[in-house]
């Protein structure tokens, strides 16, 4: 148990130092790239994303961990149960962000519909890969847990690179391919989660209440925080 405890903090720290390695990457490359308006205009693309994640998950990543965890034969219908609520949260969330700018458009000055359409389209996917990354840490899997966003900051870098180095695109073609790639990886990803998920039902619908009651907690404790920790890049873009 001991070792096993070692190895997955080892895994899973080496995973971060990745992630962290490519953010800073990317970081610097959108802004020698684009410049200080470019830099701040995919800050606030970045902000919108993870802020309507985090929203939209109505604190059930971590109930998939604690509800897999505690029966690893609901890993299936706890996969069908987070592609559900990952496609309603997302829509929760677009419908939000509508609304906000419907009634304060400054916040959203620049994002023009060639760069809303790809951040909208990777609401989802965020929400889908957060969903089953915590799904598969359930199954005790820690470096499946830690792949899609290691990947998916992987994948960025590598889009970034090609768009601003080689071919020399603006930010709309880079979040196109951005899309394209973090979608890929996420059919992988689900894909291979049921394939090695145990025989069980596809869904359980008495499954939702104690996901929900379980969620719940955890999402009230740390949205709101989150959310004052990363809404300030919304009053820089303000007019």
């Amino acid at each position: 148990m001991k070792m096993r405890f070692i190895k997955s903090s080892s895994a899973t720290i080496a995973f971060k130092i990745v992630s962290m390695a490519c953010g800073l990457g990317i970081s610097g490359l959108i802004g020698r790239a684009l410049g200080p308006s470019g830099r701040g205009l995919y800050g606030l693309i970045l902000t919108i994303i993870v802020l309507s994640a985090n929203f939209g998950l109505f604190g059930l990543a971590g109930a998939n961990a604690y509800l897999v965890g505690g029966d690893i034969s609901r890993s299936r219908s706890m996969g069908t149960q987070s592609l559900v609520v990952g496609f309603v949260g997302a829509v929760l969330a677009i419908v939000g962000l509508r609304v906000i700018g419907h009634f304060s458009p400054a916040i959203f000055d620049g994002l023009h519909y060639e760069l809303i359409i790809p951040t909208f389209a990777l609401i989802p996917l965020f929400l889908w890969g957060t969903l089953f990354s915590y799904a598969y840490l359930g199954q005790g899997k820690v470096v499946a847990f830690n792949l899609f966003e290691s990947g998916e900051k992987l994948l960025i870098l590598v889009i970034g690179l090609l768009c601003f180095t080689v071919f020399k695109a603006g930010l709309d073609i880079f979040l196109a391919g951005i899309t394209i790639a973090i979608a890929m990886l996420l059919a992988v990803y689900v894909v291979v989660y049921f394939a090695n998920s145990p025989r069980g039902a596809f869904y359980n619908s008495k499954l939702l209440t104690p996901a929900f009651a379980y969620g719940i907690r955890a999402y009230v404790a740390t949205v709101l925080t989150y959310a004052v920790m990363r809404s300030g890049i919304f009053f820089v873009n303000y007019k």
